[in-house]
């Protein structure tokens, strides 16, 4: 045990940590209510739809073609980037896997590529949901993700910003 100077040295830098990661959760709320209040701004409320918006399903403006593949059949010796649902927090990919193909998870299958929104159908009410970055682009993902392809790369936000709101 170390002595009690020591201790309370430790204790201290605790709660400055504590403190840190309080302050930058509570900025990254407000960040969110900002990019929430400007979406509502330029197109309105999506359940009123008081801008008078066409609405349409949301396959309208997604690929339907989102490749597959076995990892561990396909390059068994070679490493890849695996995207699971732990990987995203806070709607961003924070960290990922890198695994031998060999190594795949049974649910590593799905090819992403930059744009993607990736929505977790496993425990949706946790809202892991992500856009892939030029990063991430080519790397594997669970099937856990529903992985939304926009059919023009130009929809990508909005259909993120979409899937991440409450009307969704």
């Amino acid at each position: 045990v170390p002595p009690v100077p020591v201790q309370q040295r430790i204790v201290q830098i605790l709660r400055k940590a504590d403190e840190i990661y309080r302050k930058r959760r509570k900025a990254w709320e407000t960040l969110e209510a900002i990019r929430r209040s400007l979406f509502i701004e330029v197109f309105g409320d999506p359940g009123s739809n008081p801008k008078g918006w066409r609405i349409a399903p949301l396959s309208e403006l997604l690929d339907p073609a989102i490749e597959r593949v076995n990892p561990s059949k396909a390059f068994p010796d070679r490493k890849f980037t695996y995207i699971e649902i732990g990987s995203v927090e806070n709607f961003r990919i924070v960290e990922v896997k890198h695994l031998l193909g060999a190594e795949a998870p049974s649910r590593a299958r799905q090819v992403v590529r930059t744009g993607d929104v990736l929505y977790s159908m496993t425990r949706p009410n946790l809202r892991n949901i992500a856009v892939v970055t030029e990063e991430h682009d080519g790397a594997i993902c669970t099937t856990g993700f529903a992985v939304l392809r926009p059919k023009n790369p130009d929809d990508s936000a909005f259909i993120f910003e979409i899937v991440k709101s409450d009307y969704f």
